[in-house]
């Protein structure tokens, strides 16, 4: 699995957020973090549409954390933003020799991919704050 620069940029904003702990400027959040104003606005746009943060219109308006930082994970910022996909085979299974349930390299990868999106979904912005 690849976590995309999408992924980092999100990440990124939800901590300033945290950190300054008050609504401020997208512009003002996105230089701060340096990521592009284009790319930054549809990584905010997703945040908002997962309900991750909340967006404030109008002249007094900003982006503000919709959750405590005890109450997102870092799955949930990823899955806002981008597929979280792990393939299944490392083959293309049309050609594979072996039956997946008896693929030991199926088993692996399946405990690998369960412990990934475990450890994604443990880890809660307070525990980075």
């Amino acid at each position: 699995m690849e976590i995309s620069l999408e992924s980092h940029y999100a990440m990124r904003i939800l901590l300033t957020l945290y950190e300054t702990d008050e609504k401020r400027k997208t512009k003002e959040i996105l230089e701060e973090c340096r990521i592009p104003l284009k790319v930054g606005q549809k990584v905010v746009t997703k945040l908002v549409k997962a309900e991750l943060l909340i967006s404030v219109r109008g002249l007094n308006g900003g982006i503000e954390v919709a959750r405590k930082p005890e109450n997102i994970s870092l799955y949930d910022v990823i899955s806002a933003v981008q597929k979280i996909k792990i393939k299944k085979c490392t083959k293309d299974v049309e050609g594979c020799k072996w039956d997946c349930n008896n693929c030991p390299l199926n088993k692996v990868m399946e405990k690998i991919k369960k412990n990934f999106l475990d450890e994604l979904k443990e880890t809660k912005f307070f525990k980075m704050l």
